[in-house]
């Protein structure tokens, strides 16, 4: 019985080193050195009022646009996880986006790192947002295939510009 156990631990390990040498796959995204991506972009980042709520508001939808050659975005881009860290206190606030892609969730007034997150595509973030007491904001976003970071600056004068610009 031994020997059937030590015999299959090493069919498993010979396995396992045999996968690591290997490219991988994640949600069709091949993860080689030589990687073709598509940017994330924001659609829209803005405050839209100011509600007589103390705690401030952020709501939006998610699109993703992908390597199948159409050039066409995907609407309904489910449990895409949107979220805040608070930059003075490193917690994090978020929420995951409905099946339709959309998403809504509530924050304290703070300064904040905005990012979106789904597995095989481009991470998105936003580097300090100022948000204040009772702003409602909108953000959406299309997130492209890929395994990198795409990043925007928020601007005091409320606009946001490229990191790499």
């Amino acid at each position: 019985m031994k020997i059937k156990i030590g015999i299959l631990n090493l069919v498993v390990l010979i396995y396992l080193i045999g996968c690591a040498k290997k490219t991988y796959s994640v949600c069709g995204l091949e993860l080689g050195e030589n990687t073709i991506t598509i940017d994330s972009k924001i659609i829209e980042l803005k405050r839209i009022a100011i509600a007589d709520t103390t705690p401030a508001s952020i709501s939006g939808k998610i699109y993703a646009k992908s390597f199948d050659g159409s050039d066409t975005l995907t609407e309904n881009f489910a449990y895409t996880n949107i979220f805040v860290r608070d930059l003075k206190t490193d917690s994090l606030i978020g929420t995951t986006s409905n099946l339709k892609g959309e998403y809504q969730f509530t924050i304290p007034a703070a300064e904040y790192d905005l990012e979106v997150q789904f597995i095989g595509y481009n991470n998105l973030k936003v580097h300090n947002i100022k948000i204040t007491t009772g702003e409602i904001i909108n953000f959406s976003a299309i997130i492209g295939q890929g395994n990198g970071v795409t990043e925007y600056l928020w601007n005091s004068n409320g606009s946001y510009k490229n990191k790499t610009e």
